[in-house]
């Protein structure tokens, strides 16, 4: 077995992504003998028989359930201390990681003693960090600032284990961000830190269908992760890291990651998750985390109940005379 890297993947209610993804890990980590860790945070689907059925055919897969469901924090923790390679790749169980790089990424792993390694993520056409070319980051502050906002996505993550075992994961409990968290925390006790960034789209999301996308556990707690969470989170991390770069981050991941740009709002506002009852709960984190202004928002707030033309209309006269 591999004692380099582990795949350690939570995962609760999922199983036909989880079993997609753990047939397709599987024949790119098999000649690697690398050990895949599966955390049920006890699923009442079919879970576990996908997990066991696989066991089968290879030996390297390993499980556990959760008596209850503690919470998505909770079982991150618990995934990534079942590990014990002297790496540990956090991914999402319906995330997938692009074979052709595997190779390149564990070397990278054999070949230094890194704090951290983050990839980048999204699809062939279209990479999620396009402006940042790889790179070793030996300061924190900048790692905050150019990539901080990327590296929410915790299928991009692979840990050091110094790093697991010195992580303050009490601190994180309860805000849904814990995977990002530590990290920040761990980095500033260090006198000197290694974080490697490879540029390329190594990890794929396997969710594009609407089914799939309802299926996400946070959506229905978007604005409270990713406004008034994310803001405090990284608003409290320590004074090695910079206002600046502090404000950046906080600000580029709704943007970044299209969550809150535009289409994103729009799209959130017709699922029923963002409306005037969430702008006006977590009005002060919004002005932290997205750029438009109050009246663009309270339009996209209504647009459900407001007139299609109309609402077109006011959208090209916001993108061509405010943004």
């Amino acid at each position: 077995m591999n004692t380099v890297l582990s795949i350690c993947i939570p995962t609760y209610n999922r199983s036909l992504f989880l079993k997609t993804n753990l047939q397709s890990l599987i024949s790119i980590v098999r000649k690697f003998e690398i050990p895949i860790y599966v955390s049920d945070n006890c699923s009442v689907d079919n879970t576990e028989n996908v997990v066991q059925n696989l066991q089968e055919d290879y030996a390297f897969l390993f499980y556990d359930k959760n008596k209850v469901n503690k919470g998505a924090d909770f079982n991150f923790e618990k995934v990534l201390k079942m590990s014990e390679a002297k790496y540990a790749w956090l991914l999402g169980d319906d995330d997938s990681i692009d074979g052709k790089f595997f190779e390149s990424v564990l070397k990278v792993l054999e070949q230094n003693e890194l704090d951290l390694l983050v990839v980048n993520g999204g699809n062939t056409n279209l990479k999620r960090v396009r402006d940042t070319e790889t790179q070793m980051y030996v300061d924190p502050s900048k790692l905050l600032n150019d990539i901080g906002w990327h590296m929410q996505w915790m299928s991009c993550l692979i840990y050091s284990r110094d790093l697991i075992d010195k992580a303050d994961f009490l601190k994180y409990q309860n805000t849904n961000l814990l995977q990002y968290g530590i990290i920040f925390d761990y980095l500033a006790k260090k006198e000197s830190i290694k974080v490697y960034w490879e540029k390329a789209v190594v990890v794929y999301n396997l969710t594009n269908s609407s089914e799939s996308e309802a299926s996400v556990s946070w959506a229905e707690n978007t604005f409270w992760i990713f406004t008034k969470s994310w803001y405090q989170v990284i608003h409290g991390f320590p004074a090695c890291y910079s206002e600046a770069a502090k404000r950046k981050c906080i600000m580029d991941h709704g943007y970044k990651s299209e969550l809150f740009n535009f289409k994103g709002l729009i799209k959130l506002s017709l699922q029923g998750i963002f409306n005037l009852k969430t702008l006006n709960e977590y009005s002060f984190y919004i002005k932290q985390t997205i750029k438009y202004k109050r009246p663009v928002l309270i339009l996209i707030a209504c647009l459900p109940t407001v007139n299609k033309k109309f609402f077109l209309s006011i959208r090209r006269f916001y993108q061509n005379f405010i943004k």
